[in-house]
């Protein structure tokens, strides 16, 4: 004759609330890893016209190809609307936008000793969005570390005189791929949404209903 060991029981349901609590700490887990991936590494304002420069610290945590990049906003400092072609140029037909040529360098914090940079002259946007124009500036693919990061503005932008831009270094996200968390950025959500959630709310109710048939039997 089998019988049940007096643990499984007093325990109904054990094995469904060990995997529920799996999946629930996996959710805890996620999200707030999907939000530090998408910090930007390094966020920092730089003067157009007057040329302006900067210098920040960078830590990178995760060897991944990141993206150097300048946003535009539309509007000076003083509200005023600035040339859309311009700040981005336009494609059909084929204008460029202001040349804005940049300086940048990448050096280890300890040593001094430059990784990465280059001399870029931008001047058409990657992207378009909330009132803003991207101009890529480099990729960036170094070893996890601290970094000193130094973006200058090599001549004063006439066209665009008064816009404070932002120079921002963190992953290329849209339909550039950074690696594996590219991938995690994208099907995290996804996986998460579709698949981890239905299932939590499944085993919840399996669960109460092995809990409340335990409680009948007794």
């Amino acid at each position: 004759m089998n019988r049940q060991s007096p643990t499984r029981a007093r325990r109904p349901g054990a094995r469904t609330l060990v995997v529920l609590l799996l999946l629930v700490a996996s959710q805890l887990v996620l999200w707030p890893t999907l939000e530090w991936l998408q910090r930007p590494i390094a966020d920092r304002p730089l003067s157009i016209s007057p040329a302006g420069s900067l210098e920040t610290d960078a830590r990178i945590h995760v060897q991944q190809r990141y993206r150097l990049s300048l946003d535009l906003p539309n509007k000076d400092a003083q509200g005023r609307a600035m040339n859309r072609e311009a700040l981005g140029g336009r494609q059909y037909p084929r204008v460029d936008g202001a040349s804005i040529p940049i300086e940048w360098a990448l050096a280890d914090s300890r040593s001094g000793q430059v990784i990465a940079g280059g001399t870029v002259d931008t001047r058409n946007a990657s992207q378009w969005g909330g009132g803003v124009a991207t101009r890529h500036i480099a990729f960036v693919d170094v070893p996890p570390g601290r970094y000193r990061l130094s973006v200058r503005v090599l001549r004063n932008v006439i066209e665009l005189q008064g816009i404070t831009g932002r120079v921002r270094l963190g992953l290329p996200g849209g339909k550039i791929s950074a690696g594996w968390t590219s991938t995690l950025l994208f099907w995290g959500p996804i996986a998460s949404v579709l698949l981890v959630w239905p299932a939590i709310g499944v085993l919840i109710i399996v669960f109460l209903w092995k809990r409340s048939g335990h409680r009948r039997r007794e």
